[in-house]
């Protein structure tokens, strides 16, 4: 990747400058380009305007490749031509920026480069950037602060979280499967890390584990069928990607619709009844967009001509793939979901698959649309 260096050469330490005062590093040679030719600044502004983020990973590229007493090169350059190139990128950018070093830090002192200016929305993206590399950190959407890592606290566990307002975090959509934001991007943030302790990496084996309980069909009756939910997440290209699996086997009563009783996989997707979102759908988007997809093929499998054949469906609410395969004495409905990149706990691939929550401040749900049947499914498969 083409970095600051190789758009303007070696650069020297302008004694002007308050960063040449504070930088141990040996004087260059300034190119005739850098000092006569004002096209050389316009392409080093074009270069961080195209990809904001470069600048900072090179700049932590520098400080974690070169010993301590060298400093990074943008703290040779003009305090003018670097407050130019900050002037080039998004807010969020300038105020992480701005918390890279000491002496970037003394550069960017005015109040716009605070984390305290920043929307609810972008302050919890640059938490998520301050905790990248934080193994023992995460971001809490709740409190919109950093809290500490407990290694023993994962989905299906009993509920071991350092946020103290636990109670009101927004779940993971299939309750069968307690699964919070911070489970997904721990699990995403130590796949990524290439170097971490051993207690990293056990409670990382612990968050990709799989996991086996039961459920019920019905809540006030005696469950006619024996039931089995499977849950095996998996990391594919920086995606969190979970196949969940329900399996049904007669008890009492053979497999019927009456007998498999009422789920729902997604917030836009049930058996038995529509959900209050899908119906929430249906009024404000109308019904192009509303999808009775799993009831669909559920009904399809019960068929006679169908038993025992794979029913495929998705729903185009949300990133969710799905399969239904019924006999008379045992069914299985698979669901393969993405949920989300590394990032801010209100990126939209997990927000679509979350409740919203009661708190001081209403939470817009975001309109999503999955258009790509299958792919979900195509990628956790191709990566076993």
């Amino acid at each position: 990747m083409t970095n600051l260096r190789d758009l303007v050469g070696p650069t020297a330490i302008y004694t002007s400058s308050p960063l040449a005062q504070t930088s141990s590093t040996a004087s260059f040679t300034p190119p005739s380009s850098l000092l006569n030719i004002p096209e050389s600044s316009k392409n080093i502004m074009n270069f961080f305007k195209s990809a904001p983020l470069r600048l900072l990973a090179w700049i932590q590229g520098v400080w974690q490749g070169q010993d301590k007493k060298q400093s990074s090169g943008i703290l040779n350059l003009p305090v003018d031509l670097v407050h130019c190139i900050a002037d080039h990128l998004p807010v969020l950018d300038q105020v992480v920026l701005a918390q890279t070093c000491h002496d970037l830090r003394a550069v960017f002192y005015r109040p716009r480069y605070s984390p305290r200016h920043l929307s609810r929305r972008e302050f919890l993206k640059y938490l998520a950037i301050l905790a990248r590399d934080m193994p023992d950190q995460w971001v809490c959407e709740v409190c919109n602060a950093l809290h500490p890592v407990i290694t023993s606290d994962a989905p299906r566990l009993p509920e071991r979280s350092s946020c103290h307002m636990e109670s009101i975090h927004v779940d993971y959509n299939l309750a069968l499967f307690n699964l919070k934001h911070r489970h997904v991007q721990l699990t995403l943030k130590y796949t990524r890390m290439a170097q971490l302790q051993r207690r990293y990496r056990d409670y990382l084996k612990l968050l990709l584990s799989t996991t086996q309980s039961t459920f019920l069909t019905h809540q006030f009756v005696e469950n006619p069928l024996t039931t089995l939910l499977i849950t095996r997440p998996k990391v594919v290209k920086g995606k969190y990607l979970l196949l969940s699996i329900l399996e049904y086997r007669k008890k009492t009563k053979l497999v019927s619709p009456s007998t498999i009783g009422s789920l729902r996989v997604c917030k836009h997707q049930d058996i038995a009844f529509p959900s209050a979102q899908a119906l929430r759908v249906f009024i404000r988007y109308g019904p192009q967009l509303l999808n009775l997809g799993l009831m669909d093929a559920v009904n399809k499998a019960f068929e006679a001509d169908h038993r025992g054949t794979e029913i495929r469906g998705y729903c185009p609410g949300c990133p969710t793939d799905f399969t239904v395969r019924i006999t008379p004495e045992h069914a299985t409905i698979k669901i393969w979901q993405d949920l989300g990149s590394e990032g801010s706990p209100l990126q939209p691939n997990w927000r679509v698959h979350t409740y919203e929550y009661y708190s001081f401040r209403p939470r817009p749900v975001e309109f999503f649309t999955y258009d790509k049947p299958g792919t979900i499914r195509s990628l956790y498969e191709k990566n076993r």
